[in-house]
């Protein structure tokens, strides 16, 4: 039998959130964030203390704030004058103020996250909005972080893309400090080679095994599941299941290219009001998987992936040369890298969800003693990882892809900083970089990049040592030599010039498509010689003993270098 209690109330009213005008909605009467809502202490039926929110409708009257209290925890009390009394004391008027928020991630100083936690130094002043009915993601945790560390990411010592997806998985709580897009990676290979390993070791930095999402959803549960993970991580496993709601392989590049641009562009659709009151947003690092690489699902649609696409989320392969799959090595006491995988996996099915809340909590601590110092140390450490790329800084595409490993790299190293890894500096940064450069050399060229390369090829072959010289009086050339030719150095209207033939300007690019357009910007920049209506081949002139050469480009070499 529950033991009433006594007359003498344990609830407070601590705080109170009155809604900005800004904040009220045009079409939801029931809008959330436009009622005011009081913070109220509580001790339950047990004597714990506990944290309710109340609306206005549980205070209309004594009996509905009786209703609702006692859902939430409050022991029986028969006496109406206690309602009574209790209801008049909570609508007193009350001086300090709280702030309610809609969705999880950082706010004013604070982090939300989906368990209903609050990190940060001054914790009482926000929370999450009462009645959102937000689905549960499933941040939950087991065991220590000292357990976590010893028994699961420990093996990230011994691959080095289970380095990269860990340090990702932390690295969604930087972006609001660093301020840098949503964006992702997305590991490829045969079924076999432990994809699905990485996803439990990077999905336990935050929660259970049941963290992990996976992409068989509409357009709007993808938005949904972004603005739930925002400030966070979000793992989506199995691109492949987009399949089954695209008719052909066309179907399916234009499905997940559209997907790429909505994660990472951080805003979701504006619906009609009755449905949505404003755009779902977001701040995300998501992580996905599948056999086929991003650029495979769209070569075989019939497209190229645009360049936006390919910064934003970047293929890392993991069909690797090593016996061991997506290990590049087996520590000691293992012999297969099949029952590594297993043993990892059931580790990471006991021991989750510790290192996210105590790397948040290290970055407030850090934030509130001295504002600004987060931003600047992940400044120097992506500055840091940067360095060694050997970047092209003009090329905005090649130092965006950068960046986002770099911002990987800015996570792991603060976590070493903040005892949330055991790892050195330079064993995430060697794993990283290495990673780096792996999908650099995969990623297809930009067509800026593939133009530049190319010019580049053209420099390099036609160089004055590898072309005959026909200024030179009486030279005499066999039919074999003329034929075999690369190019020739010719007079032309005053000036020296190299005579290319089309076919070999074609054959040292290796595209035709390349070199027609290759051809119209040395045009337009006067390094292709050009006639009357539009004739751009010419005869060279003689000098090779009465020998007929075939129609050339002319090069102004002075300006092809």
């Amino acid at each position: 039998m529950t033991k009433e209690r006594s007359n003498t109330s344990k609830v407070k009213a601590v705080a109170i959130y009155i809604p900005k005008a800004s904040k009220k909605r045009i079409g939801h009467k029931n809008d959330v964030m436009s009622k005011s809502y009081r913070l109220l202490n509580m001790e339950d039926e047990r004597g714990d203390l506990i944290e309710v929110i109340i609306g206005p409708e549980p205070l209309l009257d004594w009996q509905s704030l009786r209703s609702y209290l006692c859902i939430k925890g409050h022991p029986p009390v028969s006496d109406d004058s206690y309602w009574k009394n209790l209801r008049e004391e909570l609508i007193k008027p009350i001086s300090k103020e709280f702030n309610l928020v809609s969705k999880l991630g950082y706010h004013q100083g604070v982090y939300l996250d989906s368990r209903g936690c609050v990190f940060g130094k001054d914790t009482s002043m926000c929370r999450l909005a009462p009645e959102l009915n937000l689905k549960d993601i499933h941040e939950d945790s087991h065991g220590t972080l000292d357990e976590w560390k010893e028994n699961v990411a420990a093996f990230a010592k011994h691959s080095d893309r289970m380095m990269l997806c860990l340090c990702a998985s932390l690295s969604g709580a930087l972006l609001y400090f660093a301020d840098i897009e949503s964006g992702a990676f997305h590991l490829h290979g045969r079924t076999s080679k432990g994809k699905t390993t990485i996803f439990f070791v990077a999905g336990s930095v935050c929660g259970s095994p049941r963290f992990v999402r996976n992409w068989l959803s509409t357009e709007t549960a993808i938005e949904e599941e972004a603005s739930l993970h925002n400030d966070n991580v979000l793992l989506l496993d199995e691109i492949k299941l987009l399949e089954d709601s695209c008719k052909n392989a066309g179907a399916l590049a234009t499905l997940v290219q559209k997907l790429v641009y909505l994660l990472s562009s951080g805003t979701g659709k504006q619906r009609a009001v009755s449905y949505q009151n404003e755009a779902l947003s977001w701040r995300v690092v998501y992580l996905s998987n599948g056999e086929k690489s991003l650029e495979t699902i769209a070569r075989e649609g019939g497209s190229n992936r645009m360049g936006g696409s390919e910064v934003r989320c970047i293929d890392i392969p993991c069909n690797t040369d090593s016996e061991w799959g997506v290990f590049d090595s087996l520590p000691e006491g293992f012999s297969k890298s099949s029952v590594l995988a297993k043993h990892v996996e059931r580790q990471a099915k006991k021991y989750f969800g510790t290192a996210k809340p105590a790397f948040v909590k290290g970055l407030l601590k850090l934030e509130s003693k001295q504002p600004g110092y987060v931003r600047t140390n992940i400044d120097l450490h992506m500055e840091k990882f940067m360095g060694k790329c050997n970047l092209d800084l003009s090329d905005g595409q090649a130092v965006r892809i950068a960046k986002r490993f770099a911002l990987t790299y800015a996570a792991g190293a603060i976590a070493v900083e903040l005892g949330v890894l055991d790892f050195s500096k330079a064993q995430i940064g060697r794993a990283i970089l290495s990673l780096y450069k792996i999908s650099t050399k995969e990623r297809p060229l930009s067509p800026e990049e593939a133009l530049k390369n190319a010019h580049n090829r053209v420099k390099k072959s036609f160089r004055r040592k590898h072309l005959i010289d026909l200024t030179v009086k009486n030279r005499v050339l066999s039919d074999a030599k003329v034929k075999s030719a690369l190019g020739f150095i010719v007079n032309f209207r005053g000036k020296e010039v190299f005579a290319v033939t089309r076919r070999q300007f074609e054959a040292q690019i290796g595209r035709t498509d390349l070199a027609s357009q290759l051809i119209n910007r040395y045009i337009a920049k006067g390094i292709l010689l050009s006639g009357k209506n539009e004739v751009y081949t010419f005869q060279p002139p003689g000098g090779a003993a009465g020998k007929r050469l075939p129609r050339c480009f002319f090069l102004v070499p002075a300006l092809l270098k």
